[in-house]
This record gives C-alpha cells, structure tokens and sequence, in this order.
C-alpha cells in the first residue's frame, strides 16, 4: 500500500492535474482532492497556446486525436497572427476543457496520481512542519505541503484569509453554448452599447459571449437575461436553449501572497483573470510547470525557500500579465471616444509595424514569459523574470 501523500493538490481542473502529475513525475506521492463527484462538462476555456503547449509537450503530455490547430489569436478584439510567433509550437490549438482535463487525467493517473473524488475541503491548518486538511466527509489528510488549485472560488485561498491586490472587477460578461444550430458569426462585434461574440466551437458547438454594460458588477445573469440582450444587440432570436450559461466580470487581480508557509496557491486560485483569449488557462499552466520543480526541490531539502522563489517570480509576471488584460478589456468593452481613437492607433500599428505586431503576436502566445521546466524544456530557476517588450507593447490605455 501506498504511503501518505507528500502533496495535497485541492482542484482536479487542468493546472492542478498537470502539476500532480508532474509532481508524481519527479516521485512524489501526489492525491489530488476534487469537491465534484464527476468532472465538469462545461466546454469553458478552448484555447491552448504555444507557451502552453511546449509546456505540456516537455512533459510528455499526448493529445489523442491530435489537436486542431489555428492561426488566428486577438489582441483586445483586433485580429493578430499567431503562426509566426518564437515557438516550435506556433499557433492556436483547440482544445475543449473537458477534453484537456481528461487527457491530463489519464496521464497523472499513469504516473501514480491518486483523485479522490467529491471531497470538499472544509477547514486546512499547518501543524508540525505538515499541511492537514478536513474535508465535508469528515476525513483528515495531512502532507508536506498542499496545493491551492480549486479555481477563481478558491476555498482553501478564503480559509487561509490571502485577499487580492488590484480593482474588482467592474464590467459583467456572460458566456453559452449552443448546440446543433447555426447562428451568424461575429467576432467582438460593437452593436449599440453590447459586445456581441458567436463563434464554432466545433461542428456541434456555437460558442456566444455578450456584454451589455448596464448590467451590474457581481450580478449573476440568466439564460433568459441572455436571450433578450442577444435581441436587443442583433435583431435575433437564439435559435436553441444554452446547454450552460456562465456569468463572469473582468476580473484581473492577483493573490497578494501565493505561499503561506507549506501552502502554495497555483491557476486561478492566484488569479481569477478574465479569460480574454484563452489567456486564463494558459497562464494556469505555466503556474504548474513553474511550481512543479521547486516544489520538488522544497521536499527534497525541506527547505521552504523554493516555494518563494515561486512566488517572487509568478507574483511579478502576474501584475504584468493582469496590466495587459485591463487594456484588453477596455479594447474590447469601452465605446468611450479616448478607447475609440487608441483602439484605432493600435490597429493601425499592427497592419503596418511588424516589430509591433512580432512583439504583440509572442505576448499573446505566452512565449515572453518564463519557459517550460520539464525534461524538454529550457526552464528558468528563479533568475530574472522575463520581461515584456515594454516599448513595443501598449501598457496602458488613455
């Protein structure tokens, strides 16, 4: 029988599997703790880019069949080329959540990853030099060190009292899929005061996104609040019933601390971003790889200070990449005459100034920040943070 678990990762979503499995990798004994009693269908994120996919590449992670690829990624709305950016991995991948977290699943579960399923974490405290949660079934587990991965709602961030740096989030958007069904493609469309999105999926799937600025801060929207917005925007009728509706803000705040002693936040947990572009998961992702072998060398030493090689390194990166999706939301969302007029400055500059538009392209793939760790990868060790190309990148908006 297997010993008790060195980690405890709370979340079983993409980044908590692929840090598990990296872990189980690298030997540690590694139980994954899931509150759902089976795995979320909402199709969710769908974008996986190059940063990400060099990430799960180096780790001898298997896509089966192989992923769809594409070129075209977004830059606040504005249509950028991904299929030249500094990767072997260049491009757009699609990849429904489901089927990332399954595929994932499989390959931690190969590597010794225990998921236990519908345990609920419900108290965590550090005694002893060990992490030791309860969970509602009345069960306590105890590790060297554990893992936040339990989303933008994280329990274990709230029950360990780390707050957020950065605004609330001030604009509301609502997201659905519809199924067997055809409704006219828009990408980021101005229709009045609404921003209207309705894109394939796949050839069963249309996704829709709308953002109607009356809408309340913090306010859950229903199917019904979408359908009427829908009309109001295009003068149409959505054609079936949303197999799901998610309502979210535009969230770009950060954890003001990502390590509490033996406890370390990782993915949305750190960060609920706002998921422009896929930019959400796959920052999610590069948590994990880049917590994965400092973890590994903390259990190794006992020697805490690699986890804080953690967080100084994410922590800066994640103010970076939090600036740039505020500016990406104003471009999306703000009809207000400064937004106009510099959304028109930008476009511009990307038809007509490739350094700009290199420099963009590599920002949104995710290859300027710190690169992948595993076994196929450069990786970096807690030097420098990468910095973005600060003269080529717009920061801030007016």
């Amino acid at each position: 029988m297997p010993g008790p678990p060195d980690v405890l990762v709370v979340g079983a979503g993409p980044s908590g599997l692929l840090l598990a499995g990296i872990l189980a990798g690298g030997g540690a004994r590694v139980t994954v703790l899931e509150s759902r009693k089976t795995p979320d269908t909402q199709t969710r994120a769908s974008t996986l880019h190059a940063r990400a996919m060099e990430i799960l590449d180096s780790h001898g992670v298997v896509f089966a069949p192989r992923l769809p690829r594409g070129t075209q990624g977004h830059y606040g709305g504005l249509p950028v080329d991904l299929s030249r950016v500094r990767s072997a991995q260049a491009g757009v991948w699609r990849c429904p959540q489901p089927e990332l977290v399954r595929t994932l699943g499989d390959w931690a579960s190969h590597r010794g990853v225990r998921v236990q399923r519908g345990e609920h974490v419900v108290s965590v405290r550090e005694q002893e030099g060990r992490c030791q949660v309860t969970t509602r079934t009345g069960r306590t587990l105890g590790a060297a060190l554990l893992v936040a991965a339990d989303g933008q709602e994280s329990t274990v961030r709230s029950l360990l009292g780390i707050g957020y740096a950065g605004a609330p989030p001030a604009r509301v958007l609502v997201q659905a899929d519809l199924h067997h069904c055809e409704v006219p493609k828009r990408r980021f469309e101005r229709r009045g005061r609404f921003t209207v999105t309705a894109a394939p999926l796949s050839a069963e799937v249309t996704r829709v996104l709308i953002h109607d600025p009356r809408w309340p801060a913090g306010q859950e929207r229903s199917a019904e609040d979408l359908r009427a917005a829908w009309r109001d925007a295009t003068g149409e009728g959505l054609p079936v019933e949303p197999s799901w509706v998610r309502t979210f803000g535009d969230d770009t705040r950060v954890a003001r601390r990502l390590v509490e002693g033996r406890f370390v936040l990782c993915g949305d947990a750190a960060h609920p971003f706002v998921p422009i572009g896929g930019q959400a998961l796959n920052t999610s992702l590069v948590d994990a790889d880049a917590l994965g072998h400092r973890a590994l060398r903390c259990l190794r030493t006992g020697d805490p200070r690699a986890l804080l090689d953690y967080q100084r390194e994410r922590s800066a990166w994640l103010e970076v990449l939090a600036q740039r999706l505020r500016v990406q939301a104003r471009l999306l969302f703000d009809t207000d005459e400064a937004t106009t007029a510099y959304k028109a400055r930008v476009a511009e500059r990307l038809d007509t100034d490739e350094v700009f538009r290199a420099g963009i392209a590599d920002c949104l793939a995710g290859v300027d920040a710190p690169g992948p760790t595993g076994p196929g990868g450069a990786g970096n060790d807690g030097g420098d943070v990468v910095r973005p190309l600060d003269d080529h990148i717009p920061e801030v908006a007016p």
